[in-house]
This record gives C-alpha cells, structure tokens and sequence, in this order.
C-alpha cells in the first residue's frame, strides 16, 4: 500500500537542520542524505575494526548481494547477479568501450546525443580526436525529434555503441518509452551494446528495466537521487554479453587469484567488468535507504507523486510571481530588482521541460530556465544564492530541482 502521506523531510532530519531559512533547488546534484546513512557509516568502521582484512569476505559475501537484490527488485530486473559496482560511471563507461578493440583501421561506431553528461562525452570527445571512434552525436529539439533522428540513423547504420541518457541532465527532458522500445527492437538481435545513463532518473522516475534487461545496460549511481553520496556506481550488464575488457582490474579475477594462469582470467557473468579496491562505506549507505525505504513502505510512485507537488506548488508561486518572496526570510529579504531579474527570466515561457507537455510519468525531478546568455544565467544563479537560494545552471540553462527532502 502507497505511503501517500508521510512526512519525508523527517527523515532527512540532521542535514535539514544545518540548513533552516535555507532553500537547495540541487537535488539533481547533490541530493541531501537521510539520517540512517550516519549509522550506516558508523556500521562500515565498526566492520572495518572489528573484521579487518575478513571485512572484504563479509562484504563480497554479504553486503553486495544484498544490495544487488535490492536493486534488480527496484528495476524489475530477474538478473540480480548481474550488477558490477565502481567508484564512478567513467570508469565502468570507459572500461566497456575497451571491450572493444581500439584500432584506427576500423573505428568504434557510437551513436549518441550532444546532451550527455560530462563522464561520456569529454571521453568518447578524447577518443573521436584520436581518431579511436567515429561518433554520430545528434542535436535535437524535443524527444519527438529525436526519435525520429535515431529511427533514421538506425535505418541506414549499424553501431558498436549507442549510448542516451534517460533524463538529459541539461535539458531535464526524459526518453520516451516508444524510443526506447524502437531502440530494443532495431538492436536486439545485434551485437550493440545499448548503454541508458539513468544517473539523473535513477530512484526520481518509476521505470521497469523487465522489458530491456536480456539487451540493455543500465549505468546510474548513489550520489543524486539514491540519497547514499558520491563514490558508488553500478553497471547492469545483460546476459548475453560475455565481456572481456581491456582496461581490468584485479576484482575480475577473484576466484582465481592463488591460481598461477597462462592467460588473463576473467570471472564469469558481470565480475568480468570489475576494478580493484574501493571504499565501500557508500555502499552501506545506499543499503541503508534501501532498508529504510523498505521499513516505511515508501515507494517510487510515492517519491515521485510527492515531488511532482513540490514542483506543481512551485510553478503556481512562480506564475503569480510569489515565489522569491516565499523563500525568502527577514535575514535574507529579497529586493526588487533582484525578483524582477529573475521573473523576467524565468516563467512558464522559458522552461525547456514544462509540465504539461511531458507524460506524468516522464517528468524529470528537476526544472530547466532558458535564460538569455550564459554570463547572464551565472549572475543570476549568484545573485539567488546571496539569497539562500541554492540553484545549478549548465550554460544558459538555470536548474531548479526537487527532492523528499524539501517541505511542501
């Protein structure tokens, strides 16, 4: 049964309260940690003491497959094993390109957008300028437009690659579900390993992976919406890839490390795409959402209904341009220039991702202004943040995102 009315600031309580008379619109970034992450990491130095070098056995044994489980029933993914856990996306980004052999006679095909987050495109940017890959990055409009571009691209070419974000993190703009299954059906008799980026949809949008998982990779981490903070990412590798990565680390071979080999071992299933030692405490954390989430019955429908309200509340303040005097408090009063700046550049009319033009389902946890010029948008975001009003912009594009635990 739904959680639809909990009080879900209350569980964000300790890192609420360093911040009162505070507003931080930077969910889609950094998103504030529930208080059961303290005690998870109290847990993780407990273990380290008290374990000591058996920590990794109780780990591998019993923290990653517990997490593991946690996530397939999350996505709806049968495969639970199949889940290979790094520090950050670009090291599990850059270690499936090199599954592929790097060979200027025959490059890697991608095909991909020019909206990607920065861990793929400065690299697969790096690769193209060593002539490693040969990218058809597309520029569109709206998500109808591209849909059309691929289905077109996909006509006429076959790839190695092709990597999308689910929701593009500069535009807030989401995948439809028929791209996706136009995507699945175009490939998945083929050898192209599709890679979704959910790291800006990941526990924000309900998706079920149970259609995509015997062809799809899914890549997202703990650092935005998870809740859990940076240094835990996973990959989701389907079945029928047996991969063998150029770029390994000594995790791959695990079983096999008292074993004198002839030729480099790799582990059998997504244990082929291990790296090497890494801090685990965020691990703990996200199993402690997880379990907490569990323990309250909080859902992702319930998580994404309330932040839909915070969003609808938001944008009627904004219509009726009381919003600045809404977040504002008597030691940060706002002036008038400052609210007519900002109402002339943010309305209903500059948003890239309104409401209703996007499936319920589809809307991304965060809003995205179009402002005039990049300088403009900068001074604008620091203008608002002298006023305790936390934003993020990329470019010209001013982000306003929402998270549980802001208040409605």
């Amino acid at each position: 049964m739904a959680n639809t009315f909990f009080n879900f600031p209350e569980i964000f309580s300790k890192f609420n309260a360093f911040h009162n008379g505070e507003n931080w619109f930077t969910a889609h970034s950094h998103h504030f940690w529930p208080d059961c992450t303290e005690e998870a990491l109290t847990d993780y130095w407990m273990d380290s003491a008290k374990l000591v070098d058996e920590k990794w056995n109780h780990i591998f044994t019993n923290k990653i497959p517990k997490l593991k489980k946690y996530l397939a029933q999350h996505l709806e993914i049968n495969s639970w094993q199949n889940f290979v856990f790094a520090p950050n996306t670009h090291e599990l980004l850059f270690r499936l390109l090199t599954c592929q052999e790097f060979n200027r006679q025959k490059k890697i095909k991608v095909l991909t957008t020019k909206n990607e987050f920065h861990s793929f495109s400065r690299q697969i940017k790096l690769l193209e300028e060593h002539h490693f890959v040969e990218v058809d990055a597309l520029q569109f409009s709206d998500i109808s437009n591209l849909h059309d571009q691929i289905e077109s691209k996909l006509i006429t070419n076959s790839y190695d690659f092709i990597f999308l974000s689910h929701v593009f993190f500069n535009l807030g703009l989401t995948i439809s579900t028929e791209l996706l299954d136009l995507i699945y059906e175009k490939t998945k008799q083929t050898s192209t390993k599709v890679i979704l980026d959910a790291y800006h949809s990941f526990m924000a949008l309900p998706f079920s992976m149970s259609k995509y998982e015997n062809h799809f990779f899914y890549l997202a981490g703990s650092y935005k919406y998870a809740a859990a903070g940076e240094g835990l990412c996973f990959l989701f590798i389907p079945h029928k890839f047996q991969l063998k990565p150029f770029y390994s680390g000594w995790f791959a071979s695990f079983s096999e490390l008292a074993t004198e080999q002839e030729k480099t071992h790799y582990e059998l299933g997504a244990s082929s795409m291990s790296g090497s030692t890494m801090d685990y405490s965020t691990l703990y954390k996200l199993l402690s959402v997880f379990e907490l989430y569990k323990e309250l019955n909080i859902t992702q429908h319930d998580i994404h209904n309330y932040v839909l309200k915070l969003q609808d509340k938001f944008l009627a303040a904004l219509t009726n341009k009381s919003l600045l005097k809404k977040l504002s408090s008597p030691e940060n009063p706002i002036t008038e220039s400052i609210e007519n700046e900002f109402y002339f550049h943010c309305h209903e009319g500059s948003l890239i991702n309104p409401p209703y033009k996007t499936l319920e389902q589809d809307r991304a946890h965060f809003l995205c202004f179009r402002i005039s010029d990049n300088n403009t948008c900068k001074e604008l975001h620091e203008k608002l943040k002298i006023n305790k009003i936390f934003t993020d912009y990329r470019g010209s594009h001013l982000r306003f995102g929402f998270g549980i635990y802001q208040q409605l």
